[in-house]
C-alpha cells in the first residue's frame, strides 16, 4: 500500500472511532516517511484524545514546523498545548491559527478557555462569542459561554446560553454531569459544582444530575446541601442504586449509623452484586458492634471482589475485634 493510500485509511479508521488500527497506520506511514505532515498531526491529535498529552505535542510541534503555515495543525497544537497546562504557549498556537484562518471556530473556543484559565474573563467571553457567531450551532461554545456567564453573576444570560444548549444538544445534561464527575475526580471542586448545577439547571428531573451534585457537594464539605441532593436523586429515581449508597456513606461520615445501614440495606436490595454496598455494610454493621453481620458482608464482597486490599484491611480489623470481644 502506497503512504497515501495508507494515509486515508488511518484516517478512515480514526474518523470511525477504530483509534488502535488509526495509530498502527500513523505509526507505519511515519516509519515509512517520518515527515509526513498528515500522520504527525493526526498521530497527534489521536494521543491528546487518549490523554498523553505530551506526545500530542511533541507530534504536532514536528507537523507544525514542517507546515508553519497550516491554520488546523496549528489549532491542534493550541489544544494539545492546553491540555498539557502549558498556557502561554497554547495561546501563541491558537492566536497564530486564527491569524492564518479567522474561521476556526475550535481555535477560538479553545483560546477561549485559556483565557478564562488565565483569569481573562472578559477576553474569554470574546473568544466563546466569536466561536458562535462563526458556528451559531457550536453546543460545547455555548456550554462554556453559559458556565463562564454563571461564575461572573450574570445569572439570566447564563439561563439562556444553557437553554440554548438543551435546544442544540437535547441530551446536554448528561453530558454537564460527565463533566463535573470528571472534574470531581480531578479535584477542581468549583467547576465540577457549577455543572452540575447547570446540569440541573437544565434538567431538573434528571436524578443522575442531583445525585452528582450531591457528590460534589460532600467533596466540598456542603453536608447539608449534599444530603438535600442525594436525598432528590432517590426521590426522582428511587431504584438509582448510587445514589442511595452515597447517601448512605454520607449519613456514615455524620454519625448517623442506623440510617446508614439502613440505606445500605436498601441499595444491596436493588442490587446484590455491589461490592462497595457490601463494603459499607460491613463497615456500619462492624462499628455498631455486629461482627457476624459485617463479616457477612466482607464474605459477599470478597466474592465479588477477590483480592481486594481494602476487604483484607477490613477483615483484619473485623478479626481483631472479634477476637478482643471474645477475650
Amino acid at each position: 500500500m502506497r503512504v497515501e493510500e495508507a494515509f486515508a485509511l488511518a484516517l478512515d479508521h480514526h474518523r470511525a472511532g477504530r483509534p488502535a488500527e488509526a495509530e498502527t497506520l500513523y505509526r507505519k506511514i511515519l516509519a515509512a516517511a517520518p515527515d509526513h505532515p498528515g500522520a504527525l498531526q493526526f498521530l497527534g491529535v489521536l494521543r491528546s484524545q487518549t490523554g498523553d498529552h505530551a506526545a500530542a505535542v511533541e507530534h504536532l510541534a514536528k507537523a507544525a514546523a514542517l507546515v508553519p503555515h497550516d491554520a488546523g495543525i496549528q489549532g491542534n497544537l493550541g489544544a494539545a498545548l492546553r491540555e498539557a497546562g502549558r498556557l502561554a504557549e497554547a495561546e501563541k498556537s491558537l492566536r497564530r491559527a486564527l491569524a492564518l484562518d479567522p474561521t476556526l471556530a475550535d481555535a477560538e473556543r479553545t483560546l477561549g478557555l485559556v483565557l478564562e484559565a488565565g483569569k481573562r474573563d472578559s477576553e474569554a467571553e470574546t473568544h466563546f462569542r466569536r466561536a458562535l457567531a462563526i458556528r451559531p450551532d457550536f453546543v460545547d461554545a455555548e456550554w462554556n459561554l453559559g458556565q463562564l456567564l454563571r461564575r461572573l453573576g450574570r445569572v439570566a444570560e447564563a439561563d439562556a446560553s444553557l437553554r440554548r444548549c438543551l435546544v442544540l444538544a437535547p441530551n446536554f445534561p448528561e453530558r454537564a454531569v460527565a463533566h463535573g464527575l470528571s472534574m470531581l475526580r480531578g479535584g477542581r471542586l468549583g467547576e465540577a459544582e457549577t455543572s452540575c448545577r447547570n446540569a440541573v439547571l437544565m434538567a431538573p428531573g434528571l436524578a443522575r444530575a442531583h445525585a452528582a451534585l450531591g457528590s460534589v457537594l460532600r467533596a466540598a464539605k456542603k453536608i447539608a446541601e449534599a444530603e438535600a441532593a442525594y436525598r432528590r436523586a432517590v426521590a426522582l429515581e428511587p431504584g438509582l442504586v448510587e445514589a442511595i449508597s452515597n447517601l448512605g456513606v454520607l449519613l456514615f461520615e455524620t454519625g448517623r449509623r442506623a440510617e446508614a445501614t439502613e440505606a445500605f440495606r436498601r441499595a444491596l436490595a436493588l442490587q446484590t452484586d455491589f461490592p462497595e454496598g457490601h463494603i459499607n455494610l460491613a463497615s456500619a454493621l462492624l462499628l455498631g458492634g455486629d461482627v457476624a453481620g459485617a463479616r457477612a458482608a466482607l464474605d459477599k464482597a470478597a466474592a465479588l471482589r477477590p483480592g481486594s486490599a481494602e476487604i483484607a484491611a477490613l477483615r483484619a480489623d473485623l478479626e481483631r475485634k472479634a477476637a478482643g470481644a471474645g477475650a
